[in-house]
């Protein structure tokens, strides 16, 4: 069994909104629960401290075990110039271009330099 966490947080990296889904639920079905708890701008966090990230994971294959590896990884910032819509709909766009590439983990190793199994 695996759980996801799904964490809205602030530029510090302080969580703003925590959910957590069973591991088969997609984050984007998690995404408006989220979006939903984080608080207005001016109130407990100040534009431009908010982030959307994304990246693929993969497995670690290292001599020392790092458990995962985030390969590829974008992360956008909320500011006067970028809203968090946008934001999110920028990571959703550089998504959509991962889903382009191969679903071999193996692929995703190579491409950052990780070895491969």
């Amino acid at each position: 069994m695996t759980t996801e966490v799904h964490l809205a947080c602030d530029g510090r990296g302080l969580p703003l909104t925590v959910l957590v889904t069973p591991g088969n639920v997609n984050d984007s079905t998690a995404f408006n629960a989220v979006l939903d708890g984080v608080p207005a701008p001016g109130g407990v966090t100040d534009l431009g401290q908010l982030a959307v990230d994304a990246a693929v994971n993969v497995a670690c294959w290292c001599r020392t075990d790092h458990a995962t590896h985030d390969v590829d990884a974008l992360t956008v910032m909320v500011s006067d110039e970028t809203s968090l819509p946008e934001a999110f709909w920028a990571a959703v766009a550089h998504l959509a271009g991962w889903l382009a590439e191969p679903h071999d983990a193996d692929y995703w190793r190579a491409k950052a330099g990780l070895p491969l199994r």
